[in-house]
């Protein structure tokens, strides 16, 4: 092997107690510049800064757009769950006030997804759920009719515009009887408006004035948030009631003139969707304001120096999403990620940030490592999947038996198992685990697809195919609406998917691999603990050899428990620690220099 390469590529020298000498004009990089270059905020600050956002932004939109309450315990259980191991299990002071911040933004979002519900979503929810009543006498008692979220009155039923009155209190709040006649002396219903009448007379509110017109829904103070208009509305009545000598009920109703409950649910709808829009750009660019409190503090993410704590080699090979360039990565990344490795850096919540992104089933078609065995189209195609056949499923249920706790039990054991088995099924037949003793050289541009994954993939699409069907005929046969209206309802069983795969992830057992065979750990967060008991042990005991920042990988010595071979014939051991980015050239140099050590 020629001694470039192993100066390149972080090669050890057998039997020596030294690394490389550096040629003319090579500089040793110190541990301390290496620091300082982490230090500067870069992109690499993203991914763990945006974790509190993302657990907000979750809880929020569970709590505020999801109907029921299970999702948004489920949530909040996951989000509490995570923020109180990070505070743990952090060890740096910047990564402990993000901890910290893990745990109050998802207060902030329990609370705010309260406000957004009960303001906004309650109304949505009575004008959803409520009768509506057609030909309806309006002298007949509102009492019989108290359920109702919209009216329609028999022919000739009229608002008597000329008895209107106004009640002033800020706006003007109006009121005229709905009658047969103008010599009615007895009015049960009214409508009802703001700012759209004089103080007495001339009520135009809801083109009342239009005899065609006789239909509205009723007001309810349905959101204990939203300033009650029903007092107002009452003072306005009766001022009209003693006015003009009219026999009023106890509990009249008042009606929204001319408008209709499609009208008022999208009124709603979208305010509601435009709080939590509004919050999730709000604490979005809260984000860069930490990275500058960070910065005017002196604080920092990744600026220490390599201990016995922190391992910022693996910060090389940590990345998300995509590689636009070619880079060269060991082959044991690529055990490690598929067998889903949870300690890398020594920092809990840059672990669990690249663990998720690995991991979990929406996120990951995105964020997964470049050179993950089970890539991008493959967990595309496992997600779409899995949530088609867990909504068309679940919506066959909701539309067959009616039963809401039956509908929820079915989406849990759904969620959970339907991705599990397909994902393990894929990864079992589809993915080939020998990886061989070679580095990687990986784009993200474009992956290989194997016979048998094909296969797989296009059965899971049958498959799904195949549910849509199966929960078509159970919907006509339970007599409901279209497949459409009825997936409509049951959107939420995605919603359950990615919260889910955050909880189960946190709290399930594991028994451990090679070294850590026959261990059981509880969720992430045992297994990150027993990961990085054994691996900075490890570490500690090759410092009698000489620790660099390779890893303890170099030595046969981490988690991923398979040690490198020497070469035969030559002075160097292949490393499995930091493989810088090369270009094509590089690595085309790389893969002859490894021709001639086979050789």
């Amino acid at each position: 092997m020629e001694g470039k390469a192993a100066s390149d590529y972080g090669s050890l020298e057998t039997g020596s107690a030294n690394a490389f000498v550096p040629g003319p004009g090579q500089v040793i990089e110190t541990e301390e510049s290496k620091a300082a270059a982490r230090a500067k905020p870069s992109w690499k600050d993203l991914p763990p800064l945006l974790l509190p956002w993302i657990l907000f932004g979750m809880v929020l939109l569970a709590t505020a757009l999801v109907q029921g309450q299970a999702i948004s315990l489920l949530a909040s259980a996951a989000c509490f769950f995570l923020s109180v191991g990070f505070l743990l299990f952090s060890r740096g002071p910047a990564w402990r006030v993000l901890a910290v911040s893990c745990f109050c933004i998802t207060l902030f979002g329990i609370a705010l997804g309260q406000y957004d519900k009960i303001k906004y979503l309650y109304p949505y929810y009575f004008f959803q759920r409520s009768p509506g009543y057609s030909n309806v006498d309006p002298m007949s008692k509102p009492g019989s009719v108290a359920d109702a979220g919209y009216v329609s009155f028999q022919s000739g039923a009229h608002v008597d515009t000329s008895r209107g009155v106004g009640f002033v209190s800020g706006t003007l709040w109006c009121a005229a009887p709905v009658v047969m006649d103008e010599m009615a002396t007895s009015a049960g219903y009214w409508a009802v408006g703001t700012d759209c009448c004089k103080r007495q007379g001339s009520f135009e509110c809801g083109d009342a004035q239009n005899r065609s017109v006789r239909s509205g829904v009723v007001i309810q103070d349905s959101s204990p948030i939203l300033e009650g208009e029903l007092p107002k509305y009452m003072q306005a009545a009766r001022m009209a009631a003693e006015t003009y000598g009219i026999n009023m009920p106890r509990n009249p109703m008042f009606i929204r003139w001319n408008d209709t409950p499609e009208r008022q649910e999208s009124w709603f709808w979208s305010n509601a969707a435009n709080f939590v829009l509004i919050s999730l750009v709000v604490f979005f660019l809260l984000t860069p304001c930490l990275l500058l409190v960070f910065v005017c503090t002196g604080f920092t993410l990744f600026g220490m120096e390599d201990s016995p704590q922190w391992h910022p080699e693996k910060l090389d090979f940590m990345t998300f999403g995509f590689d636009w360039t070619s880079r060269v990565y060991p082959s044991y990344i690529r055990q490690d990620l598929l067998y889903g490795r949870t300690f890398w850096t020594g920092e809990v919540i840059e672990d669990y940030v690249f663990h998720a992104a690995n991991r979990h089933v929406y996120l990951g078609i995105l964020f997964c490592h470049p050179a993950h065995p089970y890539s991008k189209w493959q967990r595309l195609v496992v997600a779409i999947s899995a949530s088609c056949i867990s909504w068309f499923i679940v919506t066959a249920v909701a539309a067959f038996t009616g039963q809401t706790a039956l509908r929820i039990v079915t989406i849990i054991v759904l969620c959970l198992v339907t991705r599990n088995t397909l994902k393990l099924v894929l990864l079992t037949y589809g993915i080939g685990r020998d990886f061989g003793e070679a580095h990687v050289i990986r784009s993200s541009l474009g992956t290989a697809l194997s016979v048998n994954a094909l296969g797989i993939l296009v059965l899971y699409l049958v498959m799904a195919a195949s549910a849509l069907g199966a929960a078509s005929a159970l919907v006509s046969a339970a007599g409901a609406k279209s497949i459409g209206e009825e997936l409509g309802k049951n959107v939420d069983v995605l919603a359950y998917m990615y919260v889910l795969d955050f909880l189960v992830d946190a709290v399930t057992p594991y028994v451990g691999l090679d070294e850590l065979s026959g261990v059981w750990a509880f969720g992430f967060f045992g297994r990150w603990r027993d990961e990085r008991d054994e691996f900075e042990s490890a570490k500690a005991n090759s410092h009698k050899f000489r620790w660099t920042s390779l890893g303890a990988e170099v030595l046969g010595l981490g988690p991923s428990g398979s040690a490198p071979k020497r070469g035969q014939g030559d002075s160097f051991v292949v490393p499995h620690g930091t493989v810088q980015a090369t270009t094509s050239r590089g690595a085309a140099s790389f893969a002859s220099a490894g021709r001639k050590r086979s050789s």
